[in-house]
């Protein structure tokens, strides 16, 4: 590479300012440039290969979801939901969840789950899905007070209602 002499350039001149006529200092820092981006270099992306997903494996996948429980356990000790199990269905992981609690609960849960999975399984396309399943209670209603609870053990045995009214007692009452 030739060097040759400089070009020449017209010499830029710095100007001072003057002083102010009322004896304050000044700034010096120019405010309209406050916030502006220059450009100094084109910025080249930088692409990452993509390795291709592995199919799922189950055996990967269940020790990879044992895993995360054992490791989980510390943090979050109600676990039941995962140990429940889940199905598979292609990339889909699908959790039972029995209520309103398990479901916060997963959401918590979940952004940890899928990527722990995903490095696990070496597969990035993997999701998991928790859906709330109504129990069933084979048409038997929920007892929740004591007087519910009371009349439904009295209709099964009658000889209970007998006592309670024999004995003065208040079943409400404990």
């Amino acid at each position: 590479m030739l060097v040759g002499p400089p070009e020449n350039k017209p010499e830029e001149k710095i100007s001072t300012p003057l002083p102010p006529k009322d004896g304050r200092q000044r700034s010096t820092l120019n405010l309209s440039n406050i916030g502006k981006v220059s450009k100094t270099a084109e910025e080249v992306p930088v692409v990452k290969e993509r390795t291709p997903d592995r199919p799922i494996d189950n055996d990967i996948l269940k020790k990879a979801w044992e895993d995360f429980i054992e490791l989980r356990k510390a943090i979050t000790p109600d676990l039941s939901m995962l140990k429940r199990g889940y199905t598979l269905e292609g990339n889909i992981i699908n959790l039972t969840l029995s209520g309103t609690v398990e479901e916060m609960l997963f959401n918590t849960l979940k952004t940890s789950l899928i990527t722990f999975l995903r490095d696990r399984t070496g597969n990035s396309s993997l999701i998991v899905e928790g859906k709330i399943i109504e129990q069933v209670n084979n048409g038997e209603r929920k007892l929740f007070t004591t007087k519910e609870k009371f009349d439904h053990l009295a209709e099964k045995n009658p000889v209970l209602k007998e006592m309670k009214d024999r004995l003065g007692l208040d079943p409400d009452f404990a």
